[in-house]
């Protein structure tokens, strides 16, 4: 019977990704770039424009979620205010580099004033001739300014309806006067990409680099970035490093642009993947192991319970965790601790929910075998984690929100072994190792993988 269902699924992802396709052949016609505008940048994990395509596109109905959505997504471009650059008053004194680093930061990134990026493996300090562009998530700058670093960071201010009313006049007239088109681009996202575009300015007129890297997941930003710099210097080698491990459906990294010029992945599957469902041009993308994680000999995701990004529906998810804790009650049931995504430690619905999730642990107490120790549960989306959870041998449970949507297809991902525990809940364990994550306990990483790539 489960076998009908695999096929089922993966059939139905298939169907997601044509629909997919054929929207945004439609929305090109329409004069509409497909790599700026949020609704062609298609999540499956987390509340976006995409997300909503998505399901509009299978006929879900939407209507009031997504208005909610939509008028919290507006009102940030009132809240949020502009963003602006900081860096060392003598940056440009410098002309040409050898690379441009496009990345994140926080407050934990920094030590004495050298910065760690933490997805490519590398310090501010350790590599030459290199700029570092960082956007920082937490709004924290350093005392003391780095030599090669410039920080986008969010103006500190209170609701400015004047860049509120400029933008929609800006978009006005950018769409000519077509609903559909000021659809597209009247959007929080959109409107990051504006400001970005007048502070690069100040940037590639001052400074010229061979390479540019870039931390990629096929956001809107991200393409306009690229595709700015390739305007710019179509001789800039453009690189981009997917640096986690995969998901099933992976419909935001469909390839909407052509101005990157290498993607490296961590995945030998995840390689075969983009090529066949995500248009990726197999001589485009590059292997190496991960340059974030190392292999490790300790098992990190074990006896864990993985809460979702976003929590589309508590009630189901806590009901499907009952029924799954009466399954591994005979002799499976190992203990377990609840684990907040990093991005949601300080949000209270979560921590509501883990603290719901750990009283209905607490009616199987007596149950626990503490000889188990290899039984992860994710709830909502398998993200990457379940990935890396699998290569260290785990036997991983899943709770999906969407049985389309959340769930590894074994047709999609050969390596992955999936199957059903009940109704609601699947099972996966690994077939080969180092398939689906590759990694390793090297050091200089990025040294001996990526630097012979640049020029």
């Amino acid at each position: 019977m489960f076998l009908n269902e695999k096929k089922e699924i993966f059939l139905e992802q298939k169907k997601i990704l044509n629909d997919c396709y054929e929207y945004l052949k439609n929305i090109k016609k329409n004069g509409i770039k497909i790599n700026f505008s949020p609704l062609c940048f298609f999540t499956t994990w987390t509340k976006s424009y995409g997300y909503f395509k998505i399901l509009h596109l299978r006929k879900k109905k939407i209507f009031f979620d997504f208005l909610i959505f939509y008028l919290k997504n507006i009102f940030s471009i009132l809240k949020n205010g502009s963003i602006e650059l900081v860096y060392e008053k003598n940056i440009f004194k410098k002309k040409k580099y050898r690379s441009l680093v496009f990345s994140y930061c926080e407050k934990q990134s920094f030590k004495n004033s050298i910065f760690f990026d933490r997805y490519f493996g590398i310090s501010s300090s350790e590599i030459s001739e290199t700029i570092f562009f960082l956007i920082s998530l937490d709004n924290f700058i350093p005392n003391k300014k780095c030599k090669n670093i410039i920080i986008l960071k969010k103006k500190i201010s209170f609701i400015n309806i004047l860049i509120f009313i400029y933008f929609f006049f800006l978009i006005i007239f950018k769409s000519k006067f077509n609903l559909k088109k000021f659809f597209h681009y009247f959007n929080y996202e959109y409107f990051f990409i504006v400001q970005l575009n007048m502070l690069l300015k100040k940037i590639f007129l001052k400074i010229k680099f061979k390479n540019f890297l870039i931390n990629y997941e096929g956001m809107n930003f991200q393409n306009f970035f690229l595709e700015k710099i390739k305007k710019m210097n179509k001789n800039v080698q453009t690189i981009g490093y997917l640096h986690c491990a995969p998901w099933p459906l992976q419909t935001d990294l469909i390839c909407k642009t052509r101005s990157l010029d290498k993607l490296f992945v961590s995945s030998f599957d995840q390689k075969e993947v983009l090529n066949k469902y995500y248009k990726w041009s197999k001589k485009k993308i590059l292997t190496i192991p991960s340059l974030r994680f190392n292999k490790l000999n300790n098992n990190e995701f074990s006896n864990f319970i993985f809460l979702p990004i976003y929590i589309f529906n508590k009630k189901k998810y806590l009901e499907y965790f009952q029924d799954l804790l009466e399954f591994l009650a005979n002799s499976k049931l190992g203990q377990l601790n609840t684990r907040i995504h990093p991005l949601n430690k300080n949000s209270k619905q979560h921590q509501i929910f883990a603290k719901e999730l750990k009283i209905i642990l607490k009616k199987y107490q007596h149950k626990i075998n503490n000889h188990v120790k290899n039984i992860s549960i994710f709830i909502g989306s398998a993200t990457g984690v379940c990935c890396q959870a699998l290569e260290q041998n785990n036997i991983i449970y899943h709770i999906p929100g969407d049985h389309i949507l959340d769930v590894f297809s074994p047709y999609i991902w050969k390596n992955i072994d999936v199957s059903l525990v009940d109704n609601g809940i699947f099972k996966y364990s690994i077939r080969r190792k180092n398939k689906i994550f590759y990694t390793n306990s090297e050091k200089k990483k990025f040294t001996k993988y990526i630097d012979p790539h640049l020029k």
